[in-house]
């Protein structure tokens, strides 16, 4: 039977984080309002794609935030307390936007774990696998604990990985 777990993660953030990021989200909400004005005044193409290409880079600037702050929090706290699952999570997850990246498509999933018989470690029994789902619109990574040997846990992981393509694509 297959289990989940870290689905339902959430972080306090201290005043200054959180001022931070939300002027940086205002900032990206102001950006996107003018160029949906841009659009309605009939401005020319190049001149909009020119703003998405702002509104890109902001997005990016904020995302690279955000993942610092990850870093120096959340992945940093579990290393210290001896949970690398954290760092599992951020493997498949940029595993699988680098296969994105690479090969250009809409979506890319990745998977990391252990499919047994060997390999277990304390905290990750063989059947712990995590997989990593990316679209261009962003990604996750799920940690996912299967039942059975080698062959059962590859399939399982398969199914999985299918299922968070469909997740992922949903409107």
């Amino acid at each position: 039977m297959k289990q989940q777990c870290s689905c339902h993660k959430t972080r306090v953030r201290s005043q200054e984080e959180l001022k931070k990021l939300s002027n940086r989200l205002s900032r990206i909400e102001g950006q996107v309002r003018g160029l949906r004005e841009m659009l309605q005044k009939d401005v020319y193409c190049m001149d909009i794609l020119v703003q998405v290409s702002a509104v890109n880079a902001a997005i990016n600037s904020f995302s690279k935030e955000l993942l610092g702050e990850h870093l120096r929090t959340c992945v940093a706290e579990n290393l210290r307390e001896g949970n690398d699952g954290a760092v599992d999570e951020l493997v498949a997850l940029q595993m699988a936007r680098g296969a994105l990246r690479e090969i250009g498509s809409d979506v890319a999933v990745s998977a990391t774990g252990i499919a047994g018989p060997t390999g277990a470690e304390p905290g990750k029994p063989v059947g712990t696998v995590w997989i990593g789902c990316a679209t261009v619109k962003g990604g996750r990574a799920v940690c996912h604990h299967f039942d059975g040997g080698r062959e059962a846990v590859r399939l399982q992981t398969v199914l999985a990985a299918l299922a968070a393509i469909g997740e992922m694509l949903e409107p």
